[in-house]
C-alpha cells in the first residue's frame, strides 16, 4: 500500500484514499469531501510553504510526500474548475500578444468579481494594501509579489 504524509496529523494517508476523496470532492461535488481536501491542502501549505519563525531541519521525505499530495489535489481542483470555463468567452490569441492582453483585460474588467465590495469599498478607504500584498505573497509560494 502506497502512502503519503498527511501533514499535521502525523499519519500516513493511503494514496487510494486520497484518490477516492478527490473523486468525491470533484466528480460527485460532495461538500464534506471538498472541505476535507481544502483542509489537507491548507495543512500542507502551512507546514511546507509558510515562512516559519525559526528554520527547523527539513524532513525531505515528508516534504516530497506533501508536494506529491498537493500536486494531486491541485491538479484535480484545476481540472474541475476547467469544466466551467466558457472557451467562447476566452480572448483570442490570433491577433498577437498585444491584442490578447487587451482582450484579456476587457474580460477581467467585465467580470463581476472586478466590482466586488472588497475592492471598491473596503480596500481603497480602510485597508493597508501593503499588508494584504505581504499576506498574499507569504501564502502563495508561486507569487512574484515582494512583501514591503
Amino acid at each position: 500500500m502506497a502512502s503519503l504524509s498527511s501533514g499535521l496529523l502525523e499519519q500516513s494517508v493511503d494514496t487510494d484514499e486520497l484518490s477516492e476523496l478527490l473523486d468525491r470532492a470533484y466528480e460527485y461535488e460532495d461538500c464534506t469531501a471538498l472541505l476535507q481536501v481544502q483542509q489537507r491542502l491548507a495543512e500542507i501549505h502551512a507546514r511546507s510553504f509558510e515562512i516559519p519563525a525559526s528554520l527547523p531541519r527539513t524532513d525531505f521525505n515528508a516534504l516530497r510526500a506533501d508536494l506529491h499530495c498537493a500536486l494531486q489535489i491541485e491538479e484535480r481542483m484545476l481540472s474541475y474548475e476547467d469544466r466551467f470555463i466558457d472557451l467562447g468567452a476566452c480572448p483570442s490569441t490570433t491577433g498577437g500578444g498585444l491584442e490578447f492582453v487587451r482582450s484579456l483585460k476587457s474580460v477581467v474588467r467585465e467580470h463581476p468579481a472586478n466590482r466586488h465590495p472588497f475592492y471598491i469599498d473596503f480596500l481603497p478607504d480602510s485597508a493597508d494594501i501593503a499588508y494584504y500584498l505581504a499576506q498574499e505573497s507569504a501564502l502563495d509560494p508561486g507569487s512574484t509579489t515582494s512583501s514591503p
